[in-house]
This record gives C-alpha cells, structure tokens and sequence, in this order.
C-alpha cells in the first residue's frame, strides 16, 4: 500500500526545547529508516512541509533529508501558518503534527491527522506559560482528544496523566518512548570539555519555574558549605514562558555559570566532563536531559516523579524536588563516593542504549499506517 505524509514542520521555526529537539531526531531517523528499507511493507512519500522564508532556529541544525522530501509553502509563520495555510497544501496527506498541536481544519475534516502531545504542563503549571499559549493549548487540546485519528505520547506515566483528563482518547493514544541523541551521531568522538576549569555539576532545562532552577540554586548553596563545586546551567527561556525570579546568592557569583542554549555537540562535550546533571523537576512527562546524560555516561540525579522513575529506574539517584537539602545531600553523596559514580555511569548507559530513535520511529509508523 502507498501512503503519502505530510509532517508539520513548524518545529523548525521554534526556539529550542525538548519539543523541539524529539521532532528533529524524529524526523532524521525516519528519513534513515526509509533510506535504508526498513519500514516494510509500503511504499512511503514524505514531505516535511515549512513555513516560507523562515530561518532553521540556532541549535537545531540541518536536516540533511535524503528520502523526506522538504517543501517550504505559505506566505505566514507562526500559528497562522500551522492554522490556515499548512492544511490546505497536506490536504491529501496524512498530516503528522510531532509537538503538541494541529490544524482545527485538519482536524475537523476527513483528512487523516496524527499528533504527539508531550505533556499537559500548560494545565498543570499555568503560571509557567504566557496567556497566549494557555488560551492557544486549552481551546486545542479538547478538540485534539476529540477527533485526532492517532495520538502518541513519551511515556506509560505521561498516557495515564493524559487519560485522567480526556478518558475518550484512550482507544487513539499510544505512549512510545523517546531516543536521546540521533542515531547517526558518533559520541565516541565528542571528547569532554569543561565550560570552566573546575569541576561541575551540570543543569540543562528551559528557565521555567517547573525545572526547579530554584531548588538547584539552594542545594547549590548548601554543597557549597561543605565543598566547593561548580553549577553550570545549559538552557533559554522561550517567549511562550512567563519569566521567572532568580536571586543568586551572593557566595554563588563565582559558583553558577549560565551558559544559555548551547548545540549538540558541545552539550555532549559538557555531560562527560560533568561530575552529574542534576534535575529535580517538578513535573516531566519524558525527561530528555537525563536520558542524553546517560548515554553519554554522565550519572544522574533527578527527581522523585513517576515520568523520571520509569525512564531513569535504577540508574539514578533520587530526590525530591521541593526540598533543596535532599537534592544537595544526593550531590554530596554522588561527589564523595567515586565508586556509585562509576555504577551510574554503568547503568545509564544500559539503559540510554534501549531507547532509541529508530525504535521510537519504527512503533509509531506502524500506528500511522493503522490509522
């Protein structure tokens, strides 16, 4: 059978997240899978639809698509774009949508339409997101329960959150894990770099009040009473959230480095010259940093949530997030015994190397196919 899709590729145009960052690796792994044959059993056209004239946002890289084929269209950006213009030119398509959201036109025809939705952050943390994106989520969101053909989600924790809410999906939701990196990009060869020429922890999240960067800069504090360590903060702040309120100690003005968002490569660099990521989140559905930490052999200390407890199992330490002395006392924990550093290195790893993008790909062709 000959299937014709269309990916919805505003993702592009969007400063980089986690959203962001699955929809590229999405992408490039389902272009290798069809270079290589490996989706059996149909014939498959691609074409990863973009708005015109808009610039690939710094971190997300180039493509390189051999099979998919790229089609810039429209003469808007943004929502207007995904709303009005994208449909009409994936009309005969099955449209695949990889970050939250689809067109209402899409949806309300008899155009076959399949959308990851990530979470339900904006639901249950409002006070993170600007109003724009609130009211834009809580008018989508129902509709995209109601009359998407397929939705998939990051994980078992995230399918059960999600069917609290919209218990109507559950014949249409399918949770599928996450990769980490791209399958084609070479670790081994990304050697560690220090940011600084001290040893570190390392942060990496968007500056939301969700990610805790409150937390981590007490515990920060507090580590540095006993000892001194480095925080280094990999990440931005995208205008769809509200700001937030960081007050920094003054003993921590030669101890926390923000570094903004940085590329692949030299975010691979900073987790092997980490001595840990730490990230005591409040709420995730998937958690992408901890799962790129480990497949680069960096060990992990996260928070004591369901969504990090299925992804991370016994490869991680944990803590809980609302109280800065547990995450302090597991980086004081990790810091002074060399030998769990090495069994989380271990385990990481392990556990990093059953997820991957080409497996997240390959399940959900075969529920965009059944579609």
């Amino acid at each position: 059978m000959d299937y014709s899709l269309g990916i919805n590729g505003r993702f592009l145009s969007q400063p980089l997240t986690g959203v962001q960052r699955y929809a590229r690796c999405w992408v490039k792994a389902l272009d290798h899978l069809l270079i290589s044959g490996e989706i059996a059993g149909s014939d498959w056209q691609v074409t990863l639809y973009v708005p015109r004239g808009q610039h690939i946002k710094p971190g997300l890289g180039k493509l390189n698509l051999q099979a998919i084929q790229i089609k810039q269209v429209g003469f808007s950006n943004g929502y207007f774009w995904e709303q009005l213009e994208l449909p009409l030119y994936a009309r005969d398509q099955v449209l695949i949508n990889l970050g939250n959201m689809a067109p209402i036109l899409s949806l309300i025809s008899p155009q076959k339409t399949v959308v990851t939705i990530h979470d339900l952050s904006f639901q249950k943390f409002p006070e993170s997101y600007s109003r724009l994106y609130q009211l834009t989520y809580n008018l989508l969101t129902p509709l995209i329960m109601a009359r998407a053909d397929a939705m998939l989600t990051v994980s078992q924790t995230e399918a059960k959150a999600i069917l609290d809410v919209y218990p109507q999906a559950k014949s249409r939701l399918y949770p599928i894990p996450n990769g980490h990196w791209p399958d084609d990009l070479d670790l081994e060869a990304i050697a560690p770099m220090k940011p600084i020429g001290r040893p570190f922890m390392l942060a990496v999240g968007t500056l939301s009040a969700r990610k805790n960067l409150t937390g981590i800069l007490k515990a920060a504090e507090q580590v540095n009473q006993q000892k001194s360590l480095d925080f280094v903060m990999v990440g931005g702040r995208p205008s769809i959230y509200q700001a937030i309120q960081l007050e920094l100690p003054t003993s921590l003005k030669d101890r926390v480095h923000f570094v903004g968002t940085v590329d692949d490569r030299t975010l691979i660099s900073y987790y092997k010259a980490a001595q840990g990521l730490v990230y005591p989140s409040f709420y995730e559905a998937s958690g992408l940093p901890p799962l790129e930490a480990m497949a680069c052999g960096c060990p992990v200390i996260v928070s004591d949530i369901p969504a990090l407890k299925e992804r991370c199992q016994e490869a991680a330490i944990y803590c809980q997030a609302s109280s800065p002395e547990t995450i302090a006392e597991a980086i004081i924990k990790l810091i002074n015994h060399p030998e769990l550093q090495r069994e989380l290195r271990r385990k990481g790893y392990e556990q990093a190397q059953a997820l991957t993008w080409k497996n997240s790909v390959q399940q959900a062709m075969k529920v965009i196919a059944s579609c």
